[in-house]
């Protein structure tokens, strides 16, 4: 929590930059998985309960297997172009933070001052970095039954 919140508990700029650790990342998923990787990774770096930094045992990754990577902040610079395929799913502020409250029991007002980190961040990575347009296939998900493909280029389209 002193990286996480160095920037104070309620900053948005400190939930961009320090919510995770992508050099854990780099280092225990994506070097190793990725093109002339080991395939030994590891699949977890913090337990956000505790609050303690994990270090569990390499794994090995079968040759050919796929990593499927879900998180906030994928699309963002030094992560958007390492994928090979990406899924942006679109959902409203109101729609998320509704969700985030049920799953969470946070507040489901998107407004209310608790949620102020959260809701300025992705405001944020949305202006700053475009996710849909980065995204090779982009899913309308305001409603989680009836998602909706909006957009889906192959890689090695262009996008238009």
């Amino acid at each position: 929590r002193a990286i996480r919140y160095r920037c104070g508990r309620d900053s948005p700029e400190g939930f961009w930059l320090d919510s995770f650790n992508y050099s854990r990342l780099h280092a225990d998923v994506l070097d190793p998985l990725g093109p002339g990787g080991t395939r030994r990774f590891r699949r977890a770096a913090h337990d956000l309960t505790s609050d303690a930094e994990l270090h569990p045992p390499e794994e090995q990754a079968v040759p050919g297997a796929v990593l499927v990577l879900d998180g906030l902040f994928l699309h963002r610079d030094g992560l958007a172009q390492l994928w090979d395929l990406s899924v942006w799913l679109d959902v409203p502020v109101e729609v998320s933070v509704g969700r985030m409250a049920a799953r969470d029991g946070s507040h489901p007002d998107p407004e209310h001052p608790s949620l102020a980190r959260y809701v300025r961040a992705q405001t944020h990575y949305l202006a700053s970095c475009h996710p849909a347009d980065r995204a090779h296939v982009v899913i309308d998900n305001a409603e989680a039954d009836r998602p909706i493909l909006i957009t889906q280029r192959l890689p090695g389209q262009r996008r238009a």
